[in-house]
Order: structure tokens, then C-alpha cells, then sequence
């Protein structure tokens, strides 16, 4: 394991497609698509933060003590543990097509579909445990030491497995899912203000295979030194030999009912309302029910949302006002990092407002998203949801260099959120500015540069405590710093 691999994929893939006008107002469409995909991805999870001490006492039981790894030197200051995710996606091959008929019925063109797909999904999470230094920059592990002078951990690590969070999260998944969907949409064109449109669609989900969770292992040499260490004294492994088999089926209907009427050459108001749903995956498949029994599987998140619109087009521009609202089913997640399942239900009212100008060489792009959401179920219903700020906006000036390239700013920010569910903590909002430039230099050969965060701002996305804990100090994580991209690129 290299913690610098972080995230890494590997996709191979081929699709196909092909159209025929067969006359008379009959079309036929396929668009098919297969892709192999693995890989893995290497994280450091910061469990708990405290003192180097407190840690280490956790580690090594009643008066032990923190030195850094591989030195006698000890270390009293501010300490994390660290859960190291570990995860191999062994094979997530998928194969997808979809086949629809078109015919033109009058001013009507009605559509009759079928979308396929099968998915696996077979991966391996694997963990362990470290402790080290809370700094900045280069961050040194830590090794935790008994009263007695015996050292519990090695480089760092004092446990294959995460027993703070009572060793619950070795697991492996070889599932299949079968996905099958035959849809119908009719669109038409009522007279020359009037546009009319209606779909409507079955998924159907098959779900087979099975999982295997994790089991402890008493004096497993881990490393095959001959030599059983403290950490190897009781060893988190997957439990192949112990299968949970998944057989299960699942369906939702969605549907779709819009229309445009258009008032003049220059404007328009539209309305949507819609229903449907999306599918659960590995992120089940931890919660102790009978999976060979779909009727007991809460395998799908249901949504529901109303719009209504106004459409502006002006001589060098225009705007687009839509209200919205919306209700969501959110059922029976599992939450790896909280050992939680997120059953919530939601509703949410808002607003948004796009907006397009430009003069001359220099252009103005822009949006803002108002949303009053509200959780309506469970222990925190009136409360806000986790992470869902009241507003977010973005930016997006450029200007034309002659016709020989852009340069332009993306102002992208959010206001304040919360932390959690029940909004004790508050996360800040921020705005960022990132930037870009292109530029051709001859036929053929342009170059360009990116830059990501360009006033190397903080800005605070997510955070484990939902309050301000006794030590004072909370895990977060930020948005990415500065960074900046250079490049060329020919075309021939």
C-alpha cells in the first residue's frame, strides 16, 4: 500500500451506435456502450483527534506514552488516529444500450424505448489503524508505548483492522446488477405557443451475488516475520468463508409531465413536474436484512419536484427564473465513517435565477440557487440538511482576445451550512476564484492555462463533528488549494 497512489482507475471502453430513417416518419436509434473498470484508492480517515497521550493510552492501556516511530524521542502534542481506507475494486465491468423507436404522429413525435445494463460490483475494503502527529506539513507517525515499555505499534500502525470503530468495516462485495427499463415519450407541438411533453418509465433491478464481512483472527502473522506483535494479536479479516448470498429484484416508476407556452418572440413560461427515483447499491449491504427478499430492502431513494419557469431572451443575452419544490425518500444508507444508516426524508422550496450578457469581445454568465430544505422525518425533522446551504452562486466573466483566444474568471461560492443533521455546528461559506486562459498560437497549435483557487481561499465542504467538541477542535475537509496548469496542445 502506497498512500501517494490515492485515487486510481483504469477504464477500457467501446461503443457503438448507429440511426436509420426507415420512412414515413418511423426512426430507429441504438446507442451501446461496454466499459472494463478497476482500480483502487489509498485514504488516510482521521478518526479521532486528541492528545498524543490520550491516544496512546487508548492504544496501549493506562500510563503509555507516544514516541515518534522508529526513535525513543516522545511526543506529547496533539495526535490523530488514523483509519487507512484500503480499497481494491477487483471489477466493475459494465455494459450498457439503449434502443428506442421514433415515429411522427401529426405534430406529435412519440418514442418508444428500452434501456439495458448490468453492472458488477466487486470490490474489497480493507483497513488499518495508525496514530500520528496533528501538523500542517510532514507529519511524522507515531508509535504508542506501554508503562512497561513495550511498544504496541510499528511505523505507525498498531492494528490491522479498525478497532475504534469496533472492527466493523473489512468487507468484500461480488454483486450483479440487471437493470431493465422500457420508457414511452410523447412530445408535441399543440400550435405555434404551445409545446407538450410526457414520458414516462419502469426500472426494473435485479440484484444478485453476495457479500462477506469481517471477522477477528487471534495471532495471525500479518507480516510472516515468525514473530506475533501486538498487532497481530487479534487481526480484522474478511469472512469469504462466511457469505451473506444477495438475490433480490426492485422497481420504481418514473414519470414526467412538462409544457412551454411561448408569449412572444422574446419570452416564455414553462412548467415541469416530475417523479422518480434512483437505485441503492454496495451502500445497503450492510444492514442485517434478508436479501433474498426485495420487499424487506429499502433499495431506493424516491424524489418528487414541481417546477415553474420564465424564459427571457434579449438582443445580447438572456434570463431564465425557475421555482422549484421537491420532496425526497432517502432509505437506509449506510454511512461507513459514522456507522450510521441515513433514513431521512426531505422536502426543499426555492428558486433559481441564470442569466447571460455579452457586448462586444466581453461576456457575463452567471447563477444563482435559493433553497429552504428541510428534513421531515426522524429525530432531526424541522432541522436543515447536513451540508445544504441556503445559497450558491456562480460567476463567469470573459473576453474574446480578437478571436484568438479567452481569457476569463469563475467565481464559484456558497453561504453558510451546516455541519450536521442536527445543526449545531456551522460551516462558513466561502467564494473561490479560479481562472483561465487560451490562446492560439499558429494553425493548429493553441496553449492554455488553469488556475484552480487562485487566492488560495479555505473553504470547508464537510466536517465529522456536528458541534464543537471539548478538546475545541473539529475534523474537516477543505476545498483543494492553489494550483495552476499549463499546457499546449496541436491539432492536425
Amino acid at each position: 500500500m502506497n498512500v501517494s497512489d490515492g485515487m486510481h482507475a483504469n477504464s477500457n471502453a467501446v461503443g457503438a451506435e448507429f440511426s436509420f430513417d426507415l420512412g414515413e416518419g418511423w426512426s430507429v436509434d441504438n446507442k451501446a456502450r461496454m466499459a472494463a473498470n478497476k482500480g483502487r484508492f489509498v485514504a488516510p480517515f482521521p478518526a479521532e483527534i486528541g492528545s498524543a497521550t490520550s491516544l496512546a493510552t487508548s492504544v496501549a492501556g493506562a500510563g503509555a506514552s507516544a514516541v515518534f516511530a522508529g526513535t525513543t524521542t516522545p511526543y506529547t502534542g496533539t495526535a490523530l488516529r488514523i483509519h487507512m481506507f484500503d480499497t481494491e475494486l477487483n471489477n466493475f465491468d459494465n455494459m450498457m444500450n439503449d434502443l428506442k423507436v421514433t415515429k411522427k404522429l401529426g405534430a406529435a413525435n412519440v418514442t418508444v424505448g428500452y434501456f439495458k445494463a448490468l453492472q458488477n460490483v466487486n470490490m474489497s475494503w480493507n483497513w488499518n489503524s495508525y496514530l500520528q502527529e496533528a501538523v500542517g506539513e510532514n507529519a511524522r507517525l507515531l508509535n504508542a508505548v506501554s508503562a512497561t515499555g513495550v511498544n504496541f505499534s510499528e511505523n505507525g500502525l498498531y492494528a490491522y483492522g479498525v478497532p475504534a470503530w469496533g472492527n466493523c468495516c473489512q468487507r468484500n462485495y461480488n454483486t450483479q446488477y440487471n437493470i431493465s427499463a422500457p420508457y414511452l415519450n410523447i412530445e408535441a407541438q399543440v400550435n405555434d405557443a404551445l409545446n407538450l411533453e410526457l414520458g414516462v418509465r419502469k426500472d426494473n433491478g435485479h440484484v444478485t451475488g453476495n457479500f462477506a464481512g469481517s471477522n477477528q483472527k487471534p495471532n495471525f502473522d500479518v507480516n510472516g516475520n515468525g514473530v506475533i506483535s501486538p498487532a497481530e494479536q487479534s487481526v480484522s479479516i474478511i469472512d469469504n468463508s462466511n457469505v451473506t448470498p444477495v438475490n433480490y429484484h426492485y422497481d420504481y416508476l418514473s414519470y414526467s409531465a412538462g409544457a412551454n407556452y411561448k408569449m412572444n418572440e422574446m419570452s416564455a413560461i414553462f412548467a415541469r413536474y416530475s417523479s422518480g427515483g434512483s437505485a441503492k447499491a454496495d451502500r445497503i449491504l450492510f444492514s442485517g436484512l434478508n436479501y433474498q427478499n426485495g420487499a424487506q430492502i429499502n433499495a431506493k431513494d424516491l424524489i418528487s419536484q414541481a417546477e415553474l419557469g420564465y424564459k427571457m431572451k434579449m438582443k445580447n443575452g438572456g434570463l431564465f427564473i425557475t421555482g422549484f419544490y421537491s420532496t425526497t425518500a432517502e432509505e437506509g444508507g449506510y454511512e461507513a465513517t459514522t456507522q450510521t444508516i441515513i433514513e431521512n426524508d426531505y422536502t426543499a422550496i426555492g428558486a433559481e435565477i441564470e442569466g447571460a450578457y455579452n457586448v462586444a469581445n466581453f461576456g457575463l454568465r452567471g447563477s444563482v440557487t435559493y433553497t429552504n430544505a428541510e428534513i421531515t422525518s426522524g429525530s432531526n425533522k424541522g432541522k436543515t440538511p447536513r451540508r445544504q446551504a441556503p445559497f450558491i452562486f456562480n460567476l463567469n466573466p470573459t473576453y474574446n482576445l480578437m478571436n484568438k483566444g479567452v481569457v476569463g474568471l469563475n467565481v464559484v461560492g456558497t453561504a453558510d451550512s451546516y455541519a450536521q443533521d442536527d445543526n449545531q455546528l456551522v460551516m462558513p461559506g466561502y467564494a473561490l476564484v479560479h481562472g483561465y486562459l487560451s490562446y492560439n498560437i499558429a494553425k493548429g497549435l493553441s496553449a492554455s492555462i488553469n488556475g484552480n483557487n487562485l487566492f488560495n481561499k479555505l473553504g470547508v465542504t464537510e466536517s465529522e463533528e456536528g458541534a464543537i467538541p471539548a478538546n475545541g477542535m473539529v475534523r474537516a475537509r477543505p476545498v483543494l488549494g492553489r494550483s495552476i496548469n499549463i499546457g499546449l496542445g496541436y491539432n492536425f
